[in-house]
């Protein structure tokens, strides 16, 4: 039905006083309303709308009037194709009253078998010279022999009539309802914070009313603007008191609140919502407060339904999509280069060449600065296209460290055994990494530790790779120590996938664990991916108490079997080795949050974007029962929003509120295992969905922290129970 992308509506004041003359009164801040998507939500541009089920009308004027049924005083009522007008499309309805010479006039629809529940959604726009109007668009029910006209402030029979009007602000009041029923109460002025009435911008009025139930007073009424719920009247809510026709929710006159009572708007069941209106009625005594003669508003994209419809949303701007973080920014200088279990750091800061802290070195891997988590410098490893490749097409790059007792090289000064040894790096794929067709796969190989004896010769090996069509990391095991019960230890895979949503194109730690026991079925391996333990093995069979030489070597590998199907790049960034946890990069108290470019460039530009921090905690669980998907508890300590178009916020009670158990407090807790979610809004006022928690971070340990006070964050899992 709509071809042209819909104009940007308006949102209104931040205070919005629902007046009713016959009907409560009640304040509601749309600051605390969030849009709610509806119907048109599944029906970009609205197109095809009018086929959904539940829809009963739709008109957005593109082939004029000719669904509607009716009209008061046709010839005002007209269709205009400016461009610079319309809302969408390429046509809106022009209704003009002019002063001295008529009151306006109307379109109207008929529901030729009427409904019990109606929910109507326009866009209106107000000329700007344009004063006000004394009654806008309404629904109701007429019984057969009910004649309209001529009934203001009269109680219509409960089977002959119902009415209600949504009626738009002046200058000195705000949107409220003008609504007839047979238990009216009696007339009054309304006050109350206006808002006024918004010129020359499109906004979506919705209102419902639903019927009550023969003899029963359960009926409803509420409207949205812009999306946004205003009021809404049912019974037990809201709470107030009648004051003749206004039922007062806050202020002197609220003097013995009570629930409202909900409406009984009829009294035949036969009585049904039949009509709707795009009323524009001028009175004289409105229309000569103008500064000229005539009053002038627009409708477009009109959908009558029974369930809610929602603002439209734009044919390139459907939800946008759930954003990301791509990394939190770590401390300049990092602690954990410090601690006395730490005997391999890199950062890439200050190297030169790989050759100068890397011992066996091969393939594509650079330094770059182009994408980084600390400081001004990263690895680098592009992929060729395999149609490019001579020779193997798998062929990528690969680093490795050597260490402890390695005898492939001369360059280790202290050549002891290493038992234990935790290997933490971060890493990324850019964003749109392509995956290898037809299965949908990433590149298999990630980072592998092992034992190296003499002549190149891997006594054992544990490999940490990915697989799957979700890019799940797996931990594989290959052995030839002696005693050992099989070569091929059986493959442990996560339920953690680089492919599931948001974990392609943002930063993310990963850490490796392996521990030797004393004998066979007493080594442990274990796995992290962004502040989470993803694989706890025990017992394993791995060196089997083979000591002649100890874990000696850790590469990190980037081997695609297959090869690319394009030039693309992963990256690598704060590469380090200790005999101790190690844990997501240290943070200050105050760190600051980077989101991530988004995936899709034809999404709308960000309007704004919020975000949450949460202290995190990740339950242990029972190794008997082969838990897979870690279990993790966030209690949100931080609430943010950035409204400048920015992809940056630092964390503090500038830029946001501190709430729960850090409320009243201006900075994050020490040496805490953080994790942060965030959503974000498009120009067209759409919130996407929050992101999961992710992009776990450890603050930092207090100034004054001795060495025994720098342990691993609380929160960060170190082991399962057995």
């Amino acid at each position: 039905m709509k071809q042209q992308q819909a104009k940007r509506f308006l949102t209104v004041s931040s205070c919005i006083l629902l007046c009713w003359l016959t009907l409560p009164v009640v304040v509601f801040s749309s600051e605390q309303a969030e849009v709610e998507q509806g119907l048109a939500a599944k029906y970009p541009g609205d197109k095809g709308i009018e086929s959904d089920p539940v829809v009963i009308f739709a008109s957005g004027f593109e082939d004029g009037f000719e669904k509607w049924t009716r009209f008061r005083n046709r010839p005002v009522v007209k269709i205009v194709s400016d461009e610079a007008i319309v809302h969408s499309g390429s046509a809106s309805a022009e209704i003009t009253a002019t002063r001295g010479k008529d009151s306006g006039g109307d379109v109207g629809y008929n529901l030729a078998a009427g409904v019990n529940q109606l929910y109507m959604r326009f866009y209106c726009r107000f000329h700007k010279d344009t004063v006000g109007v004394h009654h806008f668009v309404n629904m109701g029910g007429n019984s057969k022999d009910y004649s309209p006209g001529g009934h203001a402030g009269q109680r219509p029979q409960g089977d002959k009539h119902f009415g209600t009007t949504i009626e738009p602000p002046n200058d000195k009041s705000s949107w409220f309802f003008y609504t007839y029923w047979h238990q009216m109460h009696s007339w009054e002025n309304p006050d109350g914070r206006p808002s006024g009435l918004i010129r020359e911008q499109w906004i979506c009025v919705e209102f419902m009313t639903k019927l009550n139930a023969f003899g029963k007073s359960d009926g409803e009424q509420a409207f949205w603007i812009n999306g946004k719920k205003m009021g809404h009247w049912r019974p037990g809510e809201p709470v107030g008191t009648w004051m003749r026709d206004m039922f007062r929710t806050s202020g002197q006159l609220n003097t013995d609140p009570k629930p409202f009572e909900g409406f009984n708007w009829r009294t035949d069941a036969e009585l049904k919502i039949n009509y709707v209106n795009l009323q524009w009625y001028v009175s004289e005594q409105i229309a000569k407060e103008g500064q000229t003669d005539k009053n002038i508003v627009y409708f477009d994209d009109v959908v009558l339904a029974t369930e809610y419809i929602g603002t439209m949303v734009d044919d390139v701007s459907t939800k946008p999509e759930t954003p990301k973080v791509d990394f939190v920014r770590p401390l300049e200088e990092d602690p954990i280069k410090q601690l006395p279990d730490v005997f391999f750091f890199e950062d890439l800061e200050t190297i030169g060449e790989l050759k100068e802290s890397f011992h066996n070195i091969g393939g594509n891997f650079r330094v770059t600065g182009k994408d980084v988590v600390s400081g001004q410098k990263a690895l680098q490893m592009t992929y060729i296209p395999k149609e490019q490749m001579t020779g193997d097409p798998g062929s990528a790059g690969y680093l490795g460290y050597f260490f402890g007792d390695n005898p492939l090289t001369g360059r280790i000064k202290n050549k002891k055994p290493y038992n234990k040894v935790y290997a933490r790096w971060y890493h990324k794929f850019e964003e749109g990494f392509k995956t290898q067709q037809p299965r949908g796969t990433l590149p298999p190989k990630m980072a592998r530790m092992r034992c190296y004896g003499p002549d190149w010769e891997a006594v054992y090996t544990v490999l940490f790779w990915i697989e799957g069509e979700d890019g799940h990391i797996a931990i594989e095991r290959h052995t030839k120590a002696p005693n050992v019960h099989r070569e091929w230890l059986p493959n442990y895979h996560t339920t953690w996938g680089f492919l599931n949503e948001g974990n392609i194109g943002r930063w993310i730690h990963l850490e490796l664990s392996v521990s030797l026991g004393e004998g066979q079925r007493s080594d442990r391996i274990q796995a992290w991916a962004d502040g989470m333990l993803i694989c706890d093995i025990p017992n394993d069979d791995l060196a089997a108490g083979f000591k002649e030489l100890t874990l000696n070597a850790m590469q990190w590998d980037c081997y695609w079997n297959g090869g690319s199907p394009a030039s693309q790049s992963r990256f690598y960034d704060d590469l380090v080795l200790s005999t101790e946890p190690i844990g997501p990069v240290r943070t200050p108290l105050s760190p600051v949050i980077v989101k991530a470019e988004p995936a899709n460039p034809e999404d709308p530009k960000q309007q704004q974007w919020e975000v949450e921090v949460a202290q995190s905690r990740q339950v242990p669980v029972s190794l008997v029962d082969n838990v897979r998907t870690p279990e993790m508890e966030h209690t949100t300590v931080w609430k943010g929003l950035v409204e400048d178009g920015g992809n940056t916020v630092e964390v503090n009670s500038d830029n946001g509120k501190f709430v729960g158990p850090r409320q009243g407090r201006v900075e994050l807790a020490p040496n805490m295992l953080h994790s942060v979610r965030l959503r974000q809004k498009s120009n067209a006022g759409l919130w996407s969905d929050w992101s999961k928690w992710h992009s776990a971070f450890a603050t930092t340990w207090l100034q004054n922290a001795t060495k025994q006070d720098k342990i691993p964050p609380v929160g960060f899992l170190l082991k399962h129970n057995k």
